[in-house]
């Protein structure tokens, strides 16, 4: 029985530092006959002045004719030395290297076999991928510089905690002292079936303890109302300090037979303050200043809401079509105007309107009493003496076999009547009692 010595745990297959003309190749085979048989590795270094092409060939035989894997890699000599690692693929291997700039001063290209495998695939950080190259699949640990300088484990996003545990009147949750150092922002979310109050607990210490601001580490503490009727609610904020802490106390009626109830830690800040849209807001909370967009509800949906565009005396406005709580002469650069109208079958100016404004009228309140024995007419006319333009009329019974005939008018205008010159009242036909207001506004 013959004896077979052992491999070497690391040979060099070839090397060489002869410069290249352009356009030259240096091949691996006049160096090295490219059998890799018994090893596991093969480790490639090359520096050059000036850039070039690798050309790299696992193949079935000596002769290099049957290729079974080729990678060609692009080399820049401005990016100095690089280093490529893999498995040994084929029975042989082929390198080469064509220089494809004239000028070469230094030129080092050498391959290592390894017995021991290092990794399916070692590169430098920058270089070249070629999709053919493998890799292998494996969990890794981040690590970067903290603002000392010194290396530490790189934070990634992750549920700090999460209960579904259901909890009986009065009870309340709390969940460990969280240890948010290294992260930007958290992000709570809940949603319960039972209503209930959240405790949000901002710590300088992992102490933490205190139940009241500046009492066992507790910077800061918000204290805010569920409704469970409002269902799922989201909350996020800054990290505002290094130690954190959640709870949530059932105040309802009965057992929870819902509850989910977790804080995600963020690396990245989502938003100075995150809510629902119909969430608490408490006055301590921080926003972020910026332009929004009004929306409102419009059955279930929310809509965009409007704005109109008002030029007065003011300026020009642009505001909500609709304003909650306001009449309409209550707007800015409006003079708000009421008449009052008392008339015995006489034809009337009533107002005159300020020279350059229009008066417009946005409520009626009117009763007119007609004790002639015909139909009655009055009309509402844009004029000082006139009678046109008639801008609102109204028609009054005939008495007939009565003393009187009367009407009451009484009307809000979605738009309202408008008048340039005057409000003049023309009694047109009958033996008319006017009694009244006229309210809106000059602009």
């Amino acid at each position: 029985m013959s004896y077979t010595p052992p491999l070497d745990a690391e040979v060099t297959a070839f090397k060489t530092t002869a410069l290249l003309a352009s356009g030259a190749t240096y091949d691996s085979s006049v160096d090295w006959d490219g059998n890799v048989d018994g090893y596991s590795q093969v480790q490639t270094e090359i520096l050059s002045s000036h850039d070039g092409t690798i050309a790299i060939d696992f193949c079935e035989d000596a002769a290099f004719t049957d290729v079974v894997r080729s990678l060609s890699i692009p080399y820049v000599g401005a990016n100095g030395y690089q280093f490529f690692a893999a498995p040994a693929f084929g029975n042989y291997i082929k390198y080469e290297f064509t220089s494809t700039t004239t000028g070469m001063t230094d030129f080092y290209y050498t391959t290592k076999l390894l017995t021991t495998s290092i990794s399916p695939q070692l590169l430098t950080t920058d270089a070249f991928i070629a999709p053919s190259m493998v890799t292998e699949l494996g969990r890794n640990i981040q690590v970067g510089t903290n603002p000392s300088g010194t290396f530490s484990n790189a934070k990634v996003d992750g549920v700090a905690f999460q209960t579904t545990d259901n909890l009986v009147t009065g009870a309340t949750f709390s969940s460990d002292v969280i240890d948010a150092q290294g992260y930007t922002q958290v992000q709570t979310h809940i949603v319960a079936d039972q209503d209930g109050t959240l405790g949000f607990k901002f710590c300088s210490t992992s102490d933490c303890s205190g139940t009241t601001v500046g009492a066992d580490g507790v910077e800061r503490y918000l204290s805010v109302p569920y409704s469970s009727a409002n269902g799922f609610q989201l909350f996020a904020a800054p990290a505002f300090t290094p130690y954190v802490q959640y709870t949530f106390e059932n105040t309802g009626t009965g057992t929870t037979t819902q509850l989910f109830y977790e804080t995600k830690l963020l690396t990245k800040a989502l938003s100075g303050q995150l809510l629902g849209l119909d969430a608490f807001v408490s006055p301590s909370m921080v926003a972020n200043l910026g332009r929004s967009i009004i929306a409102g509800v419009e059955g279930s949906t929310f809509q965009n809401v409007n704005v109109a565009q008002t030029t007065n005396d003011d300026g020009t406005y642009h505001s909500l079509q609709v304003v909650n709580g306001a009449r309409p002469s209550q707007l800015p650069g409006r003079t708000p105007v009421k008449i009052v109208i008392d008339i015995s079958n006489t034809d009337t100016l009533v107002h005159t309107v300020t020279a350059g404004k229009t008066f417009y009228v946005t409520d009626l309140n009117i009763f007119i009493e007609n004790s002639a024995n015909s139909l009655g007419r009055l009309n509402l006319v844009d004029s000082l003496v006139g009678a046109t333009p008639i801008v609102y009329p109204m028609i009054i019974q005939d008495p007939e076999s009565k003393a009187t005939a009367d009407l009451i008018n009484s009307h809000t205008f979605t738009e309202p009547l408008e008048f340039d010159t005057g409000v003049y009242v023309d009694i047109v036909i009958g033996t008319l009692e006017v009694v009244g207001i006229l309210s809106g506004y000059e602009e």
